[in-house]
């Protein structure tokens, strides 16, 4: 069972535009998406580990290249803690 203390932030940055159908399908509810220079920024408020690795699965599956993922406690993420190619 998930605890409070297993609950993060993150912030995943994708190449490419998501459009708002997509990530209300495949991202948790609170899930905020920006756009900018070619690539979509999905920002996930507390959520745990399982759904974050749901949601990765779901944008490989759907072809988008994963550029960043940002992990952080709480409200924002922090710090950057993997980038990825």
């Amino acid at each position: 069972m998930c605890q409070i203390a297993d609950l993060r932030s993150y912030r995943l940055i994708v190449a490419g535009a998501l459009d708002a159908e997509t990530v209300a399908e495949i991202c948790p509810p609170d899930t905020r998406m920006t756009d900018a220079d070619g690539a979509t920024t999905l920002s996930i408020p507390r959520t745990d580990q399982a759904a974050l690795i749901g949601v990765l699965r779901q944008l490989h599956n759907l072809g988008y290249t994963l550029l960043r993922v940002e992990a952080g406690v709480g409200g924002e993420p922090r710090q950057p803690r993997g980038i990825l190619p």
